[in-house]
């Protein structure tokens, strides 16, 4: 559920970028934790991750428009 607050957080104009960034590590270091490999939040880890990508996507595009 972490991830996925992050990730909910990430899109926020401006300070999401720091939460995706977050987001996005978390993502990599939370299944190392689950050795058996079943997470009962795994929807919601992938979920985060997918938010934070598209985040970073479009306030990245956002940013190329603005200084352009």
């Amino acid at each position: 559920m972490n991830c996925f607050s992050w990730g909910l957080l990430s899109l926020i104009p401006g300070l999401g970028l720091f939460a995706a960034i977050i987001t996005l590590i978390r993502f990599f270091q939370i299944p190392a934790g689950f050795r058996d490999g079943w997470n009962p939040a795994n929807r919601y880890l992938h979920l985060g991750a997918s938010l934070s990508a598209f985040s970073l996507l479009v306030q990245s595009l956002a940013i190329m428009v603005l200084l352009s």
